[in-house]
């Protein structure tokens, strides 16, 4: 009799403890995906470094088709000599769906400017079917939720505004360095322009007309609406607040580059931006 019950008992033991090892297996790939995706990352911004922009994009499909020419080669042309990485945290706002939020801080090296360059970038990255990809326009409603919460978080919002501070005293410590981000975004301008022209398309600054009051009334001919960056605003606030999701900021972004400049993340108060709808 007590044969009869052994498989009976192993079965059971076996399926008690079938759900902890799978749940055990999927917090070990959680944690493999979280160390390439900061590998990867790391090696991207070393091939921006190299001006490499093939190697780039192999490493990491952006949205922005441009991304690592910006980075890299563009930037090249300004004296942008390497990134130092100097922070890299990573969220995982949905496991469901293997979306990572990384939150990626560096110094800029520059030729003849005495001070690092402060500047962070925040990316929403997943395994695709050919590597790993920007994926801020794909994903659910119910990830962009919750990646929206972690970005208002306090402490998120804190590092965003400790860059910003960084920044305006390294602008104070070397004068020349205003001059070279005007340098650097007349570059950009350039060059986008050309690639636009290259691919049949006008440029995609902002629009020449203005809403009829400058108050940031909608202007039904071009689909734009003008804001005003307020003290504390960054573009992922902006995109939420006047867009409905802070993931659109690259299109306000893409709008307003030429204004913006090379950095998505240094925007200064009383800039006026125009909102695409």
């Amino acid at each position: 009799m007590r044969r009869r019950w052994l498989p009976v008992c192993c079965m059971a033991l076996l399926l008690l403890t079938w759900p902890c090892e799978t749940a055990l297996a999927r917090e070990r790939w959680w944690a493999v995906e979280r160390i390439e995706a900061d590998i990867l990352l790391r090696e991207y911004y070393k091939a921006c470094s190299e001006g490499d922009a093939e190697r780039a994009r192999e490493l990491i499909a952006m949205q922005n088709p441009y991304k690592e020419k910006m980075l890299g080669q563009w930037a090249k042309e300004c004296g942008m000599e390497r990134y130092d990485i100097i922070g890299l945290d990573a969220y995982q706002p949905d496991r469901e769906e293997s979306v990572w939020l990384i939150y990626l801080e560096y110094d800029m090296i520059v030729r003849d400017i005495s001070v690092p360059i402060p500047g962070a970038e925040t990316y929403a990255l997943r395994r695709g079917e050919e590597g790993w990809e920007e994926c801020s326009d794909s994903l659910s409603e119910e990830v962009k939720d919750a990646i929206e919460k972690i970005v208002a978080s306090d402490g998120y919002t804190a590092r965003i505004a400790d860059v910003d501070r960084r920044f305006n005293e390294a602008a104070q410590a070397c004068p020349e360095l205003m001059e070279w981000a005007l340098e650097l975004i007349e570059v950009m301008q350039r060059h986008l322009t050309e690639e636009a022209a290259g691919d049949g398309d006008t440029p995609g600054g902002p629009d020449v007309a203005d809403s009829t009051d400058g108050s940031g009334t909608e202007d039904a001919s071009v689909g734009t609406w003008r804001y005003t960056v307020e003290q504390g605003d960054c573009l992922w606030d902006i995109a939420r607040k006047e867009l409905g999701s802070g993931l659109c900021w690259t299109e306000i972004y893409e709008k307003n580059r030429d204004v913006i400049g090379e950095d998505s993340d240094l925007i200064y108060t009383g800039t006026e931006l125009w909102i695409p709808r």
